[in-house]
């Protein structure tokens, strides 16, 4: 998206954009080692995943590199800063309401983190919000 940007105001929107999502995916990939390092503190025994969850975790990676390869394609077509800026605020907005159960549900002991995380997306979308808001 950075080399999208042609206003100076819409270029520190993305670095800034940019930067809290490295944040955001720092977590968000240490978040399942978290929960399972608190379950195996509080049971006593290592975690055996079933086959479902071990094929979904080892796909995860795999899954997420394919879908933002994808989705750097659509955003390349685009030439409008408003129109990519709207498209990346929809997909981060149907990011947040599906995860938002899990972040919801997780075990006191992983609290902190899904925060962490739930703080870092919201901000991703309110500093979108915003800047549209003001160029509106």
């Amino acid at each position: 998206m950075l080399e999208k940007a042609k206003s100076p105001n819409f270029r520190v929107l993305v670095e800034s954009l940019i930067q809290t999502s490295d944040e955001y995916h720092k977590l968000d990939e240490e978040f399942p080692r978290l929960i399972a390092a608190n379950r195996e503190k509080r049971e006593g025994k290592p975690i055996k995943l079933a086959k479902r969850h071990a094929n979904f975790l080892a796909n995860r990676e795999k899954d997420a590199v394919q879908a933002n390869a994808d989705l750097e394609r659509q955003y390349r077509a685009m030439s409008d800063e408003k129109a990519l800026l709207q498209a990346a605020l929809s997909g981060e907005k149907f990011l947040f309401k599906t995860w938002a159960w899990l972040y919801d549900s997780v075990h006191s002991d992983d609290k902190s983190m899904a925060n962490q995380i739930r703080v870092l997306h919201q901000k991703l979308i309110t500093d979108m919000e915003n800047y549209l808001n003001r160029t509106n």
